[in-house]
Order: C-alpha cells, then structure tokens, then sequence
C-alpha cells in the first residue's frame, strides 16, 4: 500500500439529527417535502457534524458521507467550511436535491473516480487511489433492490484483487438486503473488520459495516466506533496501516 490511510463513514441523515429524516417528510408532505424539510433548524447539526471533524487529532484522508443533502444551503454551507479544512468535495454533480452518498478528500490526495458502477449512481461513490486501493462507499436502497446488488457483485468481484474497502450503509434492517450481503461475504471472501476485532454484535441496527478484501492483512486494520448527537447512525473510523 502506498501509505497510511484513514477513512471516515457517517451517514449524516441530510443533518436531520436523530429526530427528522426527510423521506418521511417526502411520505408526509408528498411533492412539497422539500418546502416544510427546509424550514427546519438544522444548522446545529451542520456545524456539529463538523466540528466533530475539525476536533479530530487525526484528520481521516477520506470521509465517506451518505443522505447527503446535495444542494441545499447546508450542504453548500457544510462544503464551504470542509474546503476550509483542507478537503474536496467528490461526488456525482446532480443538478437537483437528491439525497445522497458523497466523499470529502484531503486535497493533495490523488485518486480516479470509478465510474458507472450503479444505474441509481447517486447511492454509491468509489475511487481508486495509489493504482492499488479502491475504496466504495454505498448508501444501498432500504427498500430490496435486485438490481442494485447485482451491480454491487459485479463491482466486488472486478476488484476483489486489489486492497479493497466497501464502507457505509447496507441497510440491513431489510432482511432481503441482509440476505444479498451475507451471500456476498461468503462469495467473495470479504472480511467484516468490526466483528473480525472481536467484536460480538454489528456496528449499528440500521446496517453500517465496513468490509475489506482478502487482499488486506486484517492485522493492518484499525477501527473505531462513535456515536455524535447530530445523527442517528455512528460515526465509522476505519484505519489502514
């Protein structure tokens, strides 16, 4: 590997907190969601989520977000203050308010967007980095989506090979996505670090995993769980030494 690497997964629930989540909004208010979720007070979560980062010792060299509220004057707001911080915004570039999973690379980390690897391509992201390292990050479909994980197979097995690191939300709680991915693990040898560390039950109810290849010495791999007040999911630290 070409060096340290540090990863950092959170979905950020569009900074809803823990209390609001805009697809209920979406049920709720139907085509005028997005008017009543934008009145909500949502800026102690923004600036919350980030000074969790800027308090970091550490700093991740890539932070994986998922529910990204793309768009929206928090998210420019949240992407202002990162650039400050010495990241860049990688994503798809939509041109409306999808909610989404982005990345946030330091600046002067060089990688290769891997692209077309989903039809709904704004639920996952990856990047090549060093010509060994791939990194993906998913926020996959809660409710079953076949397709999806036909890609997220395909995927895995074009670059078992490489060092390999599948990081997000794999929405679990649904018991056919449940399915897809243990069948996935046991096709393809994919190692679940936070159980592989000894650890007995998953990282969060909602599915949050952090997987990696075969390819990587589990020995190398660092990880660490926290919970913040800004999210209803936990904040997944992942280390490559």
């Amino acid at each position: 590997m070409c060096y340290k690497m540090k990863i950092m997964n959170l979905n950020i629930n569009d900074f809803g907190g823990i209390a609001n989540h805009r697809e209920e909004y979406k049920k709720i208010f139907n085509n005028k969601y997005l008017v009543e979720w934008d009145k909500l007070y949502k800026s102690h979560n923004v600036d919350g989520i980030f000074q969790y980062i800027e308090d970091l010792t550490s700093k991740p060299d890539i932070i994986v977000l998922q529910e990204f509220d793309i768009n929206s004057k928090e998210a420019t707001y949240f992407k202002g203050k990162m650039e400050g911080l010495g990241y860049k915004l990688a994503s798809e570039n939509p041109s409306k308010r999808p909610s989404m999973t982005v990345f946030f690379i330091a600046k002067g980390i060089a990688y290769e967007h891997i692209k077309h690897i989903h039809e709904r391509n704004l639920r996952a992201y990856a990047v090549k980095l060093c010509n060994d390292l791939v990194v993906y990050g998913t926020h996959v479909p809660p409710k079953y989506d076949e397709v999806f994980w036909n890609e997220l197979d395909c995927f895995v097995r074009k670059y078992r090979n490489h060092k390999l690191v599948l990081i997000g939300d794999f929405n679990t709680i649904n018991v056919c996505n449940k399915s897809r991915l243990e069948a996935l693990l046991n096709k393809t040898g994919l190692i679940d670090v936070w159980l592989e560390k000894g650890n007995y039950n998953p990282i969060s109810v909602p599915g949050d995993y952090a997987f990696v290849s075969e390819t990587i010495k589990t020995a190398d791999v660092e990880i660490e769980i926290s919970h913040i007040e800004f999210s209803d999911h936990p904040v997944i630290m992942l280390t490559l030494l």
